[in-house]
């Protein structure tokens, strides 16, 4: 038998099975195709709780620790040898509208640390551009090259992979979660973490009440790049990559539409024309689409179904990278017994 089985090979996945070998428990990673060919790396890879979670106390304070915990990473990940391109140099967010400029007047008298302008001069910006706020604490991570990390951490820490297995549905002996009905074979553990993102209701069972579904979102890549992580309210954001710039993007309640469309294309076009200009003539380098696993609360789902279900880790809609680091630690935590780092009470399932 199996000590702990995790039902899913992306970055909440990989990050969970590391956290429990470092632990000293034996881990298998279960994953149907490639690790982290899904919503890890279609995501941007923002690190914004100020930004995106500043009017919800709970889930700003569960980001606000994960974005602490982010150099803590980065620098076991080097020890490593693996580079993550953690950049946490500031996050510009912009008013484009009146309903832009009344949000900015509550997030400056909120208790998210943010500045009214940048330390230094925006000439790319829109003339659209009605105001700014600058968030100097945020930023961004290559979420690639992190997925690519923490598999590789995960190895280095005896975590084994399984791929090509088809999970059907948990494996139950009473009320207790004894593992996975999967094709080839079955597989029972003594404990079973599931961390199949916007697939955790087709595992059926209680995993189904949860309401998780799809959100896609379109997003693309084009060449050149400005300073800084950009978000435009009601809009979408560009964050600068290298020698690109990723654009995102939709949000689309559709199922697991993969299609790209042109109204997903011209939304994405817009985002650009309307805060930088200067990159409209540039080359698409990429386009794809994810999915955001997502709650009806919109409220990601971490702990223990009942007594003796299946540990989960899902439903971080827009956040998962951001709050990867807390996750990873909070639930491996629970698992082995140990206090956790956090109060985990909002989020259990």
């Amino acid at each position: 038998m199996n000590d702990i089985l995790v039902i899913g090979g992306g970055l909440m996945g990989c990050s969970v099975a590391w956290k429990l070998a470092q632990r000293g428990r034996t881990v298998t990673v279960l994953e149907r195709a490639i690790p982290g060919a899904e919503a890890s790396s279609a995501a941007a890879g923002i690190l914004a709780p100020g930004t995106e979670c500043w009017d919800q106390p709970e889930l700003f304070r569960l980001a606000t620790e994960s974005l602490a915990r982010y150099p803590i990473w980065e620098a076991a990940l080097k020890a490593l040898n693996l580079d993550i391109q953690l950049r946490l140099t500031g996050l510009l967010h912009l008013a484009v509208d009146p309903d832009g400029l009344e949000l900015h007047q509550r997030m400056a008298h909120s208790k998210v640390p943010c500045l009214s302008e940048p330390p230094f001069a925006v000439p790319w910006l829109s003339p659209n551009v009605r105001g700014m706020l600058w968030f100097p604490e945020e930023g961004s991570v290559d979420n690639r090259l992190l997925m690519t990390a923490v598999r590789s951490a995960a190895e280095q820490a005896g975590v084994r992979f399984v791929l090509g297995h088809e999970v059907q549905e948990l494996l139950w002996d009473g009320d207790r979660c004894v593992g996975v009905s999967a094709h080839p074979q079955d597989i029972v553990a003594k404990e079973t973490v599931v961390c199949a993102g916007a697939w955790t209701s087709a595992l059926g069972g209680p995993l189904r009440d949860l309401g998780i579904i799809p959100i896609k979102g379109q997003m693309m890549a084009i060449q050149g790049a400005n300073p800084c992580v950009t978000f435009a309210h009601g809009l979408g954001y560009l964050v600068p990559r290298h020698d690109r710039t990723i654009v995102g993007s939709t949000t689309e309640d559709v199922g697991f539409d993969r299609s790209l469309t042109a109204e997903g294309i011209a939304h994405l076009a817009n985002i650009v024309h309307t805060t930088a200009p200067n990159l409209a003539n540039n080359p698409v380098l990429e386009m794809w689409c994810g999915f955001r696993p997502t709650t009806p609360n919109k409220r990601p789902v971490i702990g223990r179904l009942g007594d003796r279900g299946p540990w989960v880790a899902s439903g971080h809609y827009r956040h998962g990278i951001l709050l990867t680091p807390i996750t990873a630690e909070l639930l491996s935590a629970m698992i082995c017994g140990e206090s956790p780092p956090t109060d985990p009470t909002p989020f259990t399932p």
